[in-house]
Order: C-alpha cells, then structure tokens, then sequence
C-alpha cells in the first residue's frame, strides 16, 4: 500500500521549531518552460553525482531514522542504493525546479516514480524536507518524529528498506527525499 498525505506539509529548516510547535508551509508544484527543460536536465544530471559528504549526510539520516526506530523497539532499516538513487532523483529534480511534494509535475507520485526505477512499489512511503543552516539531516528526522505523517512513515514495521538522496542548492539549502519500502529491492 502507498501511502501520500494529501495534506502532507514540509518544514523549513531555519528557525521553524518555535517552542513546541511547528509551522507548516504547503507548497505547490512549479512546472519548467519547455525552454528550460535542457538546463533542468544539467542540473539534474549534475546534482545526482553527490559527493562524498553529501552520500554521509544521505547516510547520517538513516543512522538518526533507525535510532529514532531502535527508542520504540521497531527493526532497523536496511540501506538500499536503488532507493537511494530514487530519492536523490526526486530530490535533484525538486531543486532544479523549485517545487517541494510527493508530486513531481512531469513524473508523478512515489509509485509511479518508483515503478519507473523499476522498483516494487507495493508498500512504500516517502519523507520529504527542505532545510537550510544547522546539521540538516538530524533536523530533517526530529521534525519528521514531531509531525504524525512523517512519523508513521519513519516508523513503520512494516518498511525494512530505505534510501535518501538529497540536493544541495548553491545558496545551501538542503532537499532531502527518504523512500521507504517493505520489500527488498532488487
């Protein structure tokens, strides 16, 4: 079963915790001109060959979800690279055009994506994030435990598999994008 929040909503990274609440910004999808689309391909193309940093930070995410899953008893999930690759696919293409949603305007949901990959998409969930400043893959687990969606999906039993890939614009704002699958990946 997929699972997409129609309401899903995403945090800032900069300074949105205020107290105990959370601010949320719903955020609508921004389609390239056709004009643009070469340079969104360059872009993207350029953006999925991560560095080594940003693969630890994609990792570190993981390591924080799964300390997140060991405090409640539920099995750690197990890295997939073709998960990952997926994530940093929608990751890149959510910077290139600056849109933030479960939703990609040409290639479509989570399932449809993951179908794309080539991926079981049976049971499989996603979390997603924009953040700037700070160390932004625990930010990006501690406000995905503070939010129920996002929790559920970091915490279900029945996912064993992840990956995230993340994005870094030129300005150092973080997209991250962590899929989640009940079935090994093949």
């Amino acid at each position: 079963m997929q699972r997409r929040h129609e309401n899903d909503s995403f945090f800032i990274g900069v300074g949105l915790v205020a107290s105990i609440g959370l601010f949320a910004l719903a955020i609508r999808s921004v389609n390239a001109p056709a004009s643009q689309q070469e340079d969104v391909t360059a872009i993207v193309a350029d953006c999925r060959n991560a560095s080594p940093e940003h693969r630890k930070t994609e990792k570190d995410v993981m390591a924080f979800a799964n300390q997140e899953r060991q405090k409640l008893g539920v099995p750690e999930l197990q890295w997939s690279d073709a998960l990952a690759d997926a994530a940093r696919y929608h990751s890149c293409r959510m910077m290139a055009l600056n849109f933030l949603d479960h939703v990609d305007p040409q290639f479509g949901e989570l399932g449809q994506r993951l179908r794309v990959a080539g991926l079981d998409t049976s049971n499989v969930g996603e979390n997603i994030f924009k953040a700037k400043g700070g160390d932004p893959a625990r930010y990006s687990v501690d406000l995905w435990m503070k939010s129920p969606h996002h929790r559920d999906n970091l915490v279900d039993l029945t996912y064993r598999w992840t990956g995230v890939g993340i994005a870094v614009a030129a300005d150092g704002t973080y997209w991250f994008t962590q899929d989640f699958s009940a079935a090994a990946p093949k």
